[in-house]
Protein backbone atom coordinates (compact mmCIF):
# COMPACT_ATOMS: atom_id res chain seq x y z
CA UNK A 1 0.00 0.00 0.00
CA UNK A 2 1.42 3.34 -1.10
CA UNK A 3 0.10 6.89 -0.90
CA UNK A 4 2.02 9.35 -3.08
CA UNK A 5 1.38 12.99 -2.19
CA UNK A 6 2.88 15.99 -3.95
CA UNK A 7 2.09 19.65 -4.39
CA UNK A 8 1.61 20.69 -8.01
CA UNK A 9 4.03 23.59 -7.46
CA UNK A 10 6.67 21.40 -5.81
CA UNK A 11 10.09 21.18 -7.43
CA UNK A 12 9.86 17.38 -7.35
CA UNK A 13 6.32 17.08 -8.74
CA UNK A 14 7.47 15.63 -12.07
CA UNK A 15 9.78 13.14 -10.35
CA UNK A 16 6.98 12.04 -8.04
CA UNK A 17 4.74 11.44 -11.05
CA UNK A 18 7.51 9.36 -12.69
CA UNK A 19 7.87 7.24 -9.55
CA UNK A 20 4.10 6.80 -9.35
CA UNK A 21 3.93 5.80 -13.02
CA UNK A 22 6.71 3.23 -12.52
CA UNK A 23 4.89 1.86 -9.47
CA UNK A 24 1.62 1.74 -11.43
CA UNK A 25 3.28 -0.11 -14.32
CA UNK A 26 4.90 -2.64 -11.98
CA UNK A 27 1.52 -3.46 -10.39
CA UNK A 28 -0.53 -3.33 -13.60
CA UNK A 29 -0.52 -7.12 -14.05
CA UNK A 30 -2.48 -7.56 -10.82
CA UNK A 31 -5.33 -4.98 -10.59
CA UNK A 32 -5.95 -5.78 -6.91
CA UNK A 33 -2.54 -4.28 -6.10
CA UNK A 34 -3.60 -0.96 -7.64
CA UNK A 35 -6.54 -0.48 -5.28
CA UNK A 36 -4.45 1.03 -2.48
CA UNK A 37 -1.98 2.99 -4.58
CA UNK A 38 -3.35 6.54 -5.02
CA UNK A 39 -1.53 9.67 -6.18
CA UNK A 40 -2.68 12.89 -4.54
CA UNK A 41 -1.68 16.13 -6.25
CA UNK A 42 -2.54 19.22 -4.22
CA UNK A 43 -3.36 22.34 -6.28
CA UNK A 44 -1.47 25.61 -5.73
CA UNK A 45 0.89 24.10 -3.15
CA UNK A 46 4.63 23.50 -3.15
CA UNK A 47 5.26 22.32 0.43
CA UNK A 48 2.28 20.30 1.60
CA UNK A 49 3.40 19.91 5.21
CA UNK A 50 4.14 23.62 5.53
CA UNK A 51 1.23 25.07 3.57
CA UNK A 52 -1.67 22.61 3.97
CA UNK A 53 -1.03 20.23 6.89
CA UNK A 54 -4.80 19.79 7.35
CA UNK A 55 -5.19 18.34 3.83
CA UNK A 56 -2.24 16.03 4.44
CA UNK A 57 -3.69 14.81 7.74
CA UNK A 58 -7.15 14.20 6.26
CA UNK A 59 -5.66 12.39 3.26
CA UNK A 60 -3.61 10.14 5.52
CA UNK A 61 -6.66 9.49 7.68
CA UNK A 62 -8.74 8.40 4.66
CA UNK A 63 -5.86 6.30 3.28
CA UNK A 64 -5.24 4.48 6.58
CA UNK A 65 -8.93 3.85 7.05
CA UNK A 66 -9.16 2.59 3.47
CA UNK A 67 -6.48 -0.04 4.07
CA UNK A 68 -8.07 -1.08 7.36
CA UNK A 69 -5.53 0.21 9.85
CA UNK A 70 -7.92 2.60 11.64
CA UNK A 71 -11.42 1.27 10.88
CA UNK A 72 -13.05 2.58 14.06
CA UNK A 73 -11.77 6.16 13.86
CA UNK A 74 -14.52 8.67 13.10
CA UNK A 75 -13.84 10.47 9.82
CA UNK A 76 -13.78 14.26 9.75
CA UNK A 77 -13.62 16.55 6.76
CA UNK A 78 -11.86 19.27 8.74
CA UNK A 79 -9.36 19.12 11.56
CA UNK A 80 -9.15 21.84 14.19
CA UNK A 81 -5.79 23.19 15.22
CA UNK A 82 -4.10 22.70 11.86
CA UNK A 83 -3.44 25.30 9.23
Amino acid sequence: DVLCIVGKKASLASETKKIYKALYESRKKNPQLLVNCPLLEVEDVGDIMGETPDRLAISLQFFLQGIGLIPAMPMKTTLQGLG
